[in-house]
């Protein structure tokens, strides 16, 4: 998402996973940005907590990278220890002014990282506008690997037919863009993974 960052609560070694997860889109051919940056969580922060500093160094990130949108998502060890992160969203929406999206990805919970980019993707809604118009024979292209669904038979499909691409998300996209989704006719679904997206669009826009 253009103008974006994903601020990731995490040890060291979760951010070490992360960093090469998201090293190996930035390399590919694809060439996507990587916009993720950590706050490493350490052994001062889980003995005294870290809530408060956690809030000063988003606001620092914010005034000094100026993103249109934050989405601060934690690890295993900050929610077994207990911090409070959701409220710490909350205090930082206050001072910054901008969308803050708060997203649980604690691997504790379930074993597969799916529930994580559920998460991600459904927090999404949270961006989405109630559209002032409806475009006709438009479609929102939604799905962690919709990244790469340009140049594809489901693009040639769709032009064929008639219909436009309205936005493809998470990628290729914009916090303007993510605002006016519910104006497409209707959403396709590349992956489970968007499902829960899909359905709160549909519950909330009708689509």
């Amino acid at each position: 998402i253009e103008k974006s960052a994903a601020i990731m609560i995490a040890p060291a070694i979760c951010a070490h996973n992360a960093r090469v997860f998201m090293s190996r889109f930035e390399q590919s051919s694809f060439m996507l940005k990587n916009n993720l940056v950590f706050f490493l969580y350490e052994d001062d922060d889980i003995i005294h907590g870290a809530e408060e500093t956690i809030k000063n160094a988003i606001v620092d990130f914010y005034h000094k990278q100026k993103p249109e949108v934050i989405f601060v998502v934690t690890s295993c060890l900050p929610e077994i220890v207990g911090e409070d992160i959701e409220a710490v969203v909350r205090q930082v929406r206050d001072v910054v002014k901008i969308p803050v999206l708060f997203i649980r990805t604690e691997n504790f919970t379930n074993i597969s990282s799916k529930q994580g980019m559920e998460r991600a993707l459904e927090a999404l809604i949270e961006l989405m506008d109630y559209p002032v118009q409806k475009i006709p024979h438009s479609v929102n292209i939604i799905g962690a690997s919709a990244f790469r669904s340009f140049n594809t038979e489901l693009f040639t499909v769709i032009s064929k037919t008639g219909y436009s691409i309205h936005s493809v998300i998470p990628s290729h996209t914009d916090l303007n863009t993510l605002q006016k989704a519910p104006e497409a006719s209707c959403n396709i679904i590349l992956d489970r993974g968007a499902l829960p997206l899909a359905e709160k669009m549909k519950e909330k826009y009708q689509m």
